[in-house]
């Protein structure tokens, strides 16, 4: 397993993060818990000009995590840890895999409308390529993406320039022997600016896989947002 850190002094931001930290923190203690309860969602959904987008809201709060995946019900755990953290976290699901960047678009100017204050992009595989891309057009204070493609479908490809545009805090993750992206997310990694952070580990797993398979991941991601300062 390989962890790169990389971190350019104190970064202050206006409209959600970044009071940026200096130094390394410590990862903060936490155990899974299958037992942590999942507070009772709140469904939402957004009109569309093709059809509609659901999804669903746990918790309250001033700073928000929009989790993206195709299946919202893939972060398992997740959800109920970051409530427990004081975050507001909404999930939704994809239209269809055509759909992806415009609907993330939707969520994230629905959330700013109801209150957001701070708001964080999680998203796996595809969802992390478009929460990337979503930071070059919107308010967002932080990103982390699992197992980012480069390009997909009506998404498209990250370019050297358009990285370099990308200066808020980002973490990325991926597992050095992914089948479907192969080694694409540490190609991401090396073209986005300062601050970033990156965990490369070892074996297949792709997106939320990667949290069901390393119990590290989930501490490693509150860190980078303590870090940040994304701490509600």
């Amino acid at each position: 397993m390989v962890t790169k850190i990389v971190q350019l002094g104190c970064l202050v931001s206006f409209f959600v993060i970044v009071l940026s930290a200096c130094g390394e923190a410590a990862v903060p203690s936490f155990t899974p818990s299958p037992t942590l309860p999942l507070p009772s969602p709140t469904s939402f959904t957004i009109p569309m000009e093709a059809g509609s987008l659901q999804g669903n809201q746990y918790g309250n709060g001033s700073t928000a995590i929009i989790l993206s995946d195709m299946d919202q019900t893939a972060w398992n755990a997740v959800p109920a840890v970051l409530v427990s953290k004081g975050y507001v976290v909404f999930t939704h699901a994809y239209r269809s895999l055509g759909t992806i960047a415009d609907d993330m678009q939707a969520v994230i100017h629905w959330v700013q409308q109801h209150g957001a204050k701070k708001m964080v992009l999680i998203g796996s595989s595809a969802g992390g390529l478009a929460a990337i891309r979503a930071a070059l057009s919107n308010k967002i204070d932080a990103v982390v993406a699992l197992s980012p493609p480069l390009s997909y479908l009506n998404i498209a490809e990250l370019t050297n320039d358009e990285a370099k545009m990308i200066t808020i805090p980002k973490f990325i993750a991926f597992a050095d022997q992914d089948s479907i992206i192969g080694a694409v997310s540490s190609a991401i990694y090396d073209m986005l600016p300062a601050p970033k952070e990156e965990k490369e580990y070892t074996g297949s797993e792709h997106g939320t896989e990667l949290l069901d398979a390393h119990s590290d991941l989930l501490p490693n991601i509150l860190r980078f947002l303590d870090t940040y300062g994304m701490k509600p």
